[in-house]
């Protein structure tokens, strides 16, 4: 929950030509207001562990790649989606013994093909996925941004998806603007696909508009968070949250024209 960019990356072509583009990024980088700017890591094989957070920087970004290729190279089958259908038409997957004989059965095939998708999926992802990738260590508070491209074997298309969450920025206003002028270089580079920035600053660069979003965001997180803390108190416990620690409001003012000496 918060505020966050969520961007896309596709390329194609070799690992060497992806190895330069990268490197001109990292250099690019290198002049901008954030932490600090990691070397380009190599990941030559996927995981796809339960848990893997808790595991080193390279399991981590092992898992990472794997699980962030199940999305990009695998979108939803028909099985998938008509799976969804019927949890949506029950609410939770505790309810489907209320359905009719018919639609438990139906449900239980679905759920099982799927399954089954999914299994042989992961598997080449496993066997095959490697890829390459770039973190940023934006700023304090603030998720890192990362660019990182999979591949199935020695193929030559190279697709990732990311996000980043800005919310919770020390310097929100300087890190999330940072973040978008990073992603303006990937555009630069060749490797940019999509961006969906929730506080619509990227595609407007308004900053009126990220103001206004980042304050309504703030402003829901809060009450949110009041309901469980007051909650919790009842019950004898204490709730603490991220928004405690970065209540991000942003004031902004127009400039007044200066008056003409004419």
């Amino acid at each position: 929950m918060g505020l966050t960019i969520h961007y896309g990356f596709e390329f194609t072509g070799g690992k060497r030509a992806l190895l330069k583009k990268l490197e001109w990024l990292k250099s690019r980088y290198a002049d901008f207001p954030v932490n600090s700017v990691g070397d380009i890591l190599e990941i030559k094989q996927a995981r796809l562990e339960k848990g893997f957070g808790k595991h080193g920087k390279e399991l981590f970004s092992e898992n990472h790649l794997g699980f962030m290729m199940s999305f990009c190279y695998f979108p939803e089958t028909k099985v998938d989606k008509a799976l969804m259908d019927i949890i949506k038409r029950t609410g939770v997957t505790a309810k489907i013994g209320e359905l009719p004989p018919r639609d438990q059965k139906r449900f239980h095939r679905l759920r099982r093909l799927s399954r089954e998708n999914w299994e042989r999926r992961a598997e080449r992802i496993r066997k095959s996925a490697n890829g390459l990738l770039l973190a940023v260590d934006v700023g304090e508070g603030c998720e890192s941004f990362d660019i990182m491209l999979g591949r199935l074997g020695n193929g030559r298309t190279w697709r990732g998806q990311d996000f980043t969450k800005t919310q919770y920025a020390t310097h929100f206003h300087t890190c999330h603007l940072a973040v978008c002028e990073m992603l303006d270089f990937c555009e630069d580079a060749g490797i940019l696909k999509r961006v969906l920035d929730d506080g619509h600053f990227y595609e407007s660069r308004d900053i009126q508009k990220l103001a206004k979003n980042i304050n309504a965001s703030t402003e829901m997180i809060q009450a949110v968070t009041g309901v469980l803390k007051g909650t919790a108190k009842k019950r004898g416990f204490k709730v603490s949250a991220n928004i405690d620690r970065a209540v991000n409001i942003m004031k902004v003012t127009r400039k007044k024209p200066r008056p003409s000496d004419g």
